[in-house]
């Protein structure tokens, strides 16, 4: 079955193309320490891992996700030694999405609307007890006697436990995607939206709410203070009041927030591409410290005592740490580039980037300071499919290389082919009724 999406968007705002200038001095390369330093990789032999969640249980890791050479589902660790996680064991189970710890039992959910209680104090991973939930599958989260779960469109629910029995069980009645439980507070997410709830004997009573901008799906909270991860709209830091969720400053930059953890005054990010790590010593003003480029596709961490994180990496989990440093981040877009054609250098990090001499075309500068873009011309005889190298002193990425591909598919300031299509929410789009409009239209499959 193929599926399609499609959105009217503002207009983009496109790179000047006028160079900048290249200074007369010569420019020096730095000695930059890197700020999140890899401890290695947590070592399990599944091939097929796709992982998508991490749980820290006291001195368990639990990692969650699907297999597609054999069964998977939770995948649990001992880490009394942090930086050498060992492999206990994991169930034969086809997924598990998401989870949490109560301080009892691992509580996860499923894409087949079921919940269920895992018991992790031995040597393997246990079911105990599954519950069918209904609606797709969101985030879960468990503290105490209460577990609540989000299902999109569908709602959410909130259940009364005790030890892996539900005691008593009510919906949340609005869209919800991400859940956090503190204390006698329910916190749900979803697009454009954060909620607050109070729990009682009778259910969850709703208190306030507060718009946020973009598809919202993650929550932390710790220490009086939120961080809700909304996709390309970035991450919000509120106050943690539940009668009045203030936003006290908020970040958008080039990665989708897919999940966050607060530990401390360190606020770490799930950006899909990266590892990014935030200081939030004021709230208002979130300070990127760095990034870590993922193995595959960074999906939720688990953090440790001092600055210490365990990775769910989609293909390849890993340890990393906060190493204390200050350093520039390169970054290029896009990284597959036509012979003659251009891509954007730019420097997302905290201090001034060095960039050498590209073995082939030509930069618009050789120092970026932060935020700063410089132009990396490709000249127009350079080889498909070859990969032109720039150096840098970014300490994670000391050369950076970028794809040449052949021109291919509509040609640009061609008009699009006219069309009508449905969507997944069954909405009739007529692409010559958006005439004027920047339309971005998405294909893809449900497998």
């Amino acid at each position: 079955m193929l599926l399609l999406a499609l959105w009217a968007c503002a207009d983009p705002v496109a790179p000047t193309d006028s160079p900048q200038p290249v200074d007369s001095a010569a420019p020096t390369k730095g000695d930059w320490p890197d700020p999140i330093r890899r401890i290695g990789t947590i070592e399990v032999d599944n091939e097929g891992m796709e992982l998508t969640d991490a749980v820290r249980a006291g001195d368990r890791l639990a990692l969650l996700g699907q297999q597609q050479q054999a069964r998977g589902g939770v995948w649990l660790f001992d880490i009394a030694e942090p930086a050498a996680p060992a492999f206990l064991g994991r169930t034969e189970l086809w997924h598990v999405q998401s989870g949490c710890w109560s301080g009892q039992l691992l509580w996860g959910v499923d894409r087949d609307h079921t919940l269920s209680a895992f018991d992790i104090s031995g040597s393997e991973p246990q079911r105990r007890s599954t519950w069918t939930i209904g609606g797709p599958d969101g985030d879960v989260d468990c503290a105490g006697e209460w577990v609540a779960w989000g299902r999109g469109r569908s709602g959410g629910g909130l259940a009364r436990v005790e030890a892996e029995t539900i005691l008593e069980q009510w919906p949340v009645d609005a869209e919800v995607v991400g859940v956090r439980l503190d204390g006698e507070t329910l916190w749900t997410a979803a697009t454009g939206e954060l909620r607050s709830w109070r729990l009682t004997a009778e259910g969850p009573v709703a208190l306030a709410s507060v718009a946020l901008e973009g598809a919202c799906r993650d929550i932390a909270v710790a220490e009086g203070r939120l961080a809700v991860a909304c996709g390309a709209a970035g991450v919000w830091v509120l106050d943690a009041d539940p009668d009045n969720p203030a936003v006290l400053g908020h970040w958008q930059g080039y990665a989708s927030a897919r999940s966050v953890v607060l530990s401390g005054e360190t606020m770490w990010v799930a950006g899909w591409t990266d590892l990014l790590a935030f200081s939030l010593t004021d709230a208002g003003e979130p300070v990127f410290i760095g990034a870590e480029a993922a193995n595959s596709s960074v999906m939720a961490m688990a953090a440790g005592d001092d600055g210490f994180v365990w990775v769910a990496d989609w293909r390849t989990p890993f340890m990393a740490q906060l190493d204390g440093g200050r350093a520039p981040e390169v970054r290029v877009e896009p990284r597959t580039v036509e012979a003659g054609g251009v891509t954007i250098v730019m420097n997302d990090g905290v201090e001034p980037l060095w960039l050498g001499e590209p073995d082939v075309g030509d930069l618009s500068a050789a120092v970026l300071q932060p935020g700063e873009t410089a132009r990396w011309r490709l000249p127009g005889d350079v080889a498909v499919d070859s990969t032109p190298r720039l150096p840098t002193d970014d300490p994670d990425e000391p050369e950076i290389t970028v794809t040449v591909g052949a021109l291919g598919g509509l040609v640009v300031g061609e008009p699009a082919p006219a069309f009508v299509e449905v969507d997944t929410d069954g909405t009739r789009w007529d692409l010559q009724a958006l005439h004027g409009e920047v339309v971005f239209l998405g294909l893809f499959a449900d497998g």
